[in-house]
């Protein structure tokens, strides 16, 4: 009867793993790559057109020949970078990984069956419970991350490959940090430390066993200059600083929807910040005072440029005036100010931001006609 509960559990247990990662690949990934593609549409796919052309080169010229249509080439080079086929692979390991530790959990709970790791009198003080714990623990993260990032759509095969690392190591970390704690208490200390993340696990390991070695790990606590900008918190700068961004001008020419589908961010919110960066490049440490006048990033600064540019003379007026009071604001004279709006609005890494966020037909028309761009 035992051995027969052992079995459901473990099944159980096991399909629990497999339920997010088949979810994501059967609902979440589609509406994923969709997010992205609604987030370029534009009128004549004029967005599309200028991200090949500044980001993407060899695409652009098979779009420009006609040789391809440029939602079906867009469609293809997101499968090329985030196709399904790219998670086959981490999660078969996943599957086998976690398959044949239940099964030597089931090896060492089970009295009728002959376990590798000794079963001696006492459980929870012996060797083989640190084994158990310590695969717990590192299921219940593993586990917990997955169902979280199928929930935020934003599971990615490089999460499948630290899941499978985090449970290859498992047991040696299981032992490790066991002896360290009291005999009765290594099983418990290993289940803990097996659900906390990889990244938490190899610090704090690299500073214990540093300071028993004199090894001094080199401290890299500078604030980071991607916190200047509005929504990016210390989480987002670890998630960019993994695809080697870690300045506001890597951020403001970083490829937008590249970004997107290895970083797995919202796509709106990535093009909101990237529209900071291209802004704060040419403003320096006066953004805050940029801000005051509601130019938070490019995306206001083409406008206000494009509302002096205007027949309109209410808009222009206005325009004008904002102009005069934040070159005053910033002590430097109006044509400055103007002369910093021209460069963003004829940035082309800005121009395809704005055609990008205006994705309505009648922003795009406005912007090509206020600009001569495209």
């Amino acid at each position: 009867m035992n051995g027969t509960l052992l079995w459901v559990g473990g099944v159980l247990l096991w399909l629990l793993l497999i339920a997010p990662v088949v979810t994501f690949l059967w609902v979440n990934w589609k509406h994923r790559r969709q997010e992205i593609l609604s987030g370029v549409n534009s009128d004549g796919d004029v967005a599309l057109k200028q991200y090949f052309e500044e980001f993407q080169p060899d695409l652009y010229k098979l779009v420009k020949d006609g040789k391809e249509d440029v939602t079906e080439c867009f469609r293809k080079y997101y499968n090329g970078q985030f196709g399904r086929k790219h998670f086959v692979i981490p999660s078969v390991f996943l599957f086998l990984i976690v398959g044949g530790l239940l099964f030597l959990c089931k090896l060492i709970l089970d009295p009728a069956l002959k376990s590798p790791v000794p079963k001696e009198p006492g459980f929870l003080e012996t060797k083989a419970a640190i084994v158990v714990f310590a695969i717990m623990g590192a299921y219940l993260w593993v586990v917990y991350d997955q169902i979280k990032k199928w929930w935020d759509s934003s599971l990615s095969p490089e999460d499948i490959y630290e899941a499978c690392f985090r449970f290859a190591l498992c047991i040696p970390f299981g032992y490790s940090v066991s002896l360290l704690a009291a005999a009765n208490a290594g099983p418990v200390v290993a289940f803990f430390m097996g659900a906390f993340p990889m990244q938490t696990l190899l610090s704090v390991f690299r500073n214990v066993f540093g300071q028993k070695l004199g090894l001094k790990e080199s401290q890299a606590n500078e604030k980071s200059e991607l916190l200047k900008l509005q929504g990016i918190d210390a989480a987002i700068v670890e998630c960019l600083n993994l695809e080697d961004i870690s300045t506001i001008l890597q951020l403001a020419y970083a490829d937008p929807i590249r970004l997107t589908i290895r970083t797995n961010l919202g796509y709106s919110y990535l093009i909101d910040c990237i529209s900071q960066a291209l802004l704060c490049i040419y403003t320096g440490d006066k953004q805050p005072v940029w801000q005051k006048y509601g130019l938070r990033g490019g995306f206001e600064a083409m406008n206000l440029y494009r509302w002096q540019e205007e027949e309109n003379s209410v808009k222009k007026t206005e325009a004008e005036a904002i102009i005069n009071v934040l070159s005053t604001d910033l002590g430097i004279p109006p044509a400055a100010v103007g002369n910093i709006l021209w460069e963003v609005s004829r940035d082309p890494y800005m121009q395809f931001l704005y055609l990008s966020w205006a994705s309505g037909k009648d922003l795009a028309t406005l912007y090509k006609e206020s600009t001569g761009v495209i």
